[in-house]
């Protein structure tokens, strides 16, 4: 019986040990099912991100998440790539507590992910590798916040990753391509080994640099090698309210190669903050204000706070083919002063162009047709010109008016507020020598636009003495030959105006001298010339070598006189008239015998009075066709004469 019992129970245990073992058995399949399952449902849900994009939940978590700093992040879909890293789309990242757009916005950025790089307690911030931003709009200073925020506190695990931008605007300036590395820590973020190209199809170069930014100060410091077109940065010149800057950014035009720029920047973001720029450069093949600058290079310093600005640029030189100028100047955007300095011996109008002086069409009216040294040193007020206060001086060769041109010319020019005065003038012409002084009075409607009253008032003296007559008659077209011994001086002082609201003609007089000339033989004596040779045969000879003298009054529109004197040893003539600025001419002339000065030519004169009156002309028509015609003689003497 026992041994009955012995073995029921035996076979009890055998039959438990089959169960638990079939049981198992069936938990384990079951749970390889599970695995298999759960792989098989967690690798179709990485193909689904993959292909179809993250579900809307999972998104909004996902940016939820990273949004707990000082940004909040906004994406319309997102992609996972596997082994990769994260592709969104339509992506927004903007600054927390900051009104204003997105300090980031694309069409595509991409995150790469590098788990392995997440160990030894690193965040989640070291799992990222590579950034790339496509196609958006980045605005640095609504990501560096403002003075009114606190600071935030960087991650505690140092980041590092690449990034890449591609056909996106900075701050206004378009990247076609850019690269760095990026290096967060908890003190500052580093953009290490920027290399990029900027600009589009017109305008277009590469840059290198280098930026920290560190947040505890709120501080950007900056270093950036660059060779393309500076028009490029005239958006980030105006987005960091450097508009003087920006100004002068868009006189300049090249033809050749871009210039080649090193630039280093710090600036204090904020409302209390400050902006310095300094940095040099040097280009080819350029020109600044229209006109062509062959060589130039220089240095230059940006300063730029709430209440100022300052740009400095110097010390520079400019090359063309005539000469070198080199200089600098300071210009202070509150006040609207720019102190320079500077010489130079470049064409002066082109000069003159180049540093932006207004001349309201007086350089127009000047001719530099030889070398020219020109220096300048002091203030010039472009607000108001009242604190203007600065001297320039003047010499060189072949500068004139119209067809007037000087041998040699210096003159010192002194500018105070707004009066210009020209002294120590002195030089040659033709031969002989030319002395004056003048005063231009400058309205500062000149630089309001005021056009109603901006006319340049004047006052000129001016003198020559012994100058080629007959180099003078020939370059005015009056006579081809007036002896190798003529000379002219004359000295005229005149008031007036220049400019569009000139209105009437100046006013002044004045007087010329001619010796050992042939007046009698210029074109406007034909008339009279012809006349008298035939009333009294073979008086043309007698009449060649004469003298010339008139005093004359520039008033409106009218040159006149109450003596012209033209004297020959045996005839002489006497005129008055006048001569007006649209070249009609209105004389009247008598012939009288011999010089005025002897006491036998009064004697004679005095004789031959009666006769005298018979040699009346009025001189009528115009320097081109003149037109003689006696007073007193008949027609029929006349007639009988030929004429």
């Amino acid at each position: 019986m026992s041994g009955n019992a012995h073995f029921s129970t035996q076979r009890g245990g055998d039959a438990m040990k089959k169960r638990i073992s079939r049981t198992m058995a069936g938990a384990g399949r079951l749970v390889a099912r599970l695995f298999v399952l759960g792989v098989a449902v967690c690798i179709g849900f990485v193909i689904y991100c993959s292909s179809i994009g993250l579900p809307q939940w999972l998104l909004s978590m996902m940016l939820s998440g990273i949004s707990e700093g000082a940004f909040v992040y906004e994406a319309e879909s997102a992609r996972l790539e596997l082994f990769d890293g994260l592709t969104m789309r339509n992506v927004k990242v903007f600054r927390k507590a900051v009104v204003g757009p997105p300090c980031i916005q694309a069409e595509q950025v991409r995150v790469l992910l590098s788990p392995s790089r997440c160990v030894d307690g690193a965040g989640a911030d070291a799992m990222v590798s590579r950034v790339e931003i496509r196609m958006g709009e980045i605005e640095p200073f609504m990501m560096m916040g403002n003075d009114e925020q606190p600071v935030e506190a960087g991650p505690q695990s140092p980041a590092t990753f690449e990034l890449m931008i591609e056909d996106c605007g900075v701050q206004g300036l378009h990247v076609k391509r850019l690269e760095c590395r990026v290096v967060v820590d908890a003190n500052a973020m580093r953009v290490k080994g920027v290399t990029g190209t900027v600009g589009d199809e017109k305008m277009f170069g590469d840059l290198l640099g280098d930026v920290v930014y560190t947040p505890a100060r709120r501080m950007v410091v900056g270093r950036v090698s660059t060779s393309f077109d500076p028009r490029l940065a005239i958006p980030l010149a105006k987005a960091w309210e450097m508009n003087t800057l920006a100004e002068v950014l868009g006189r300049f035009d090249f033809a050749g190669s871009p210039p080649a720029c090193e630039v280093e920047l710090t600036n204090i973001v904020g409302k209390t903050g400050w902006v310095v720029v300094d940095g040099k450069f040097r280009y080819e093949n350029g020109s600044y204000q229209g006109v062509k600058t062959p060589r130039a290079d220089g240095k230059f310093h940006v300063y730029v706070d709430p209440t100022n600005a300052t740009v400095t640029v110097g010390p520079i030189m400019v090359a063309r083919a005539e000469g070198i100028a080199q200089g600098g100047f300071t210009y202070e955007w509150a006040t609207q002063m720019v102190d320079f300095y500077g010489a130079s011996t470049i064409e002066p109008k082109a000069l003159a162009t180049m540093v932006g002086i207004p001349t309201n069409g007086f350089m127009e009216l000047l001719r530099f047709d030889g070398p020219a040294s020109v220096t300048a040193r002091g203030s010039f007020d472009a607000g108001t010109l009242m604190k203007t206060d600065f001297t320039a001086t003047y010499d060189g060769r072949g500068l004139g008016v119209d067809r007037f041109i000087s041998d040699e010319c210096s003159v010192r020019l002194h500018m105070t507020g707004t009066t210009v005065n020209l002294t120590n003038v002195a030089g040659r012409i033709y031969g002989g020598a030319i002395t004056g002084n003048a005063i231009f009075d400058i309205p500062a409607a000149t630089f309001t636009n005021a056009a109603s009253s901006n006319a340049i008032a004047y006052s000129i003296t001016g003198g020559i003495v012994d100058a080629d007559f007959g180099k003078l008659a020939k370059i005015l077209k009056i006579h081809e030959d007036q002896g190798k011994n003529s000379t002219i001086s004359a000295n005229v002082s005149i008031k007036g105006l220049i400019g569009d609201a000139a209105g009437p003609g100046a006013t002044g007089t004045g007087y010329v001298r001619i010796k050992d000339g042939r007046v009698f033989s210029m074109p406007i004596f034909g008339g009279l010339s012809a006349f008298m040779a035939k009333v009294i045969p073979g008086l043309d000879f007698i009449m060649r070598q004469t003298d010339a003298k008139t005093d004359f009054v520039l008033s409106g529109n009218r040159i006149s006189s109450d003596k012209v004197m033209i004297e020959g040893d045996v005839l002489s003539l006497t005129g008055k008239g006048a001569y007006a600025t649209d070249g009609k001419l209105d004389f009247d002339v008598q012939i009288k015998l011999m010089k005025e000065h002897t006491l036998v030519a009064k004697l004679i004169r005095a004789i031959t009075y009666p006769i005298s009156k018979l040699f009346e002309f009025k001189l009528k028509g115009t320097l081109e066709e003149p037109y003689w015609y006696p007073v007193n003689f008949s027609r029929d003497v006349l007639e009988k004469v030929g004429l």
